[in-house]
């Protein structure tokens, strides 16, 4: 996989993108990678690192739960893999 790949060169796993708006975690976890994710943390990634906005991932998953779930929780199945899931 390109992340372990890369983690094993020293990249920084922690990286903004270019508008330094996401980090990698916030990315993943805004697509809903969640392999990709929990691979980040087990790589050690900081669990607190903010966004533009000062959210961190956890912040960022409250408030992806908090509207998804609210209006559309099918949605929210489908796109983490889980349809159906509760």
């Amino acid at each position: 996989m390109c992340v372990k790949l890369l983690a094993e060169v020293g990249a920084n796993l922690n990286h903004h993108d270019r508008n330094r708006s996401l980090a990698a975690l916030h990315m993943t976890v805004g697509y809903v990678r969640l392999g990709v994710t929990k691979l980040l943390l087990d790589l050690g990634v900081d669990l607190e690192v903010v966004d533009d906005h000062g959210r961190t991932t956890l912040d960022l998953v409250r408030e992806i739960l908090k509207t998804t779930l609210k209006g559309n929780r099918l949605g929210w199945g489908l796109r983490s893999g889980g349809v159906g899931d509760s």
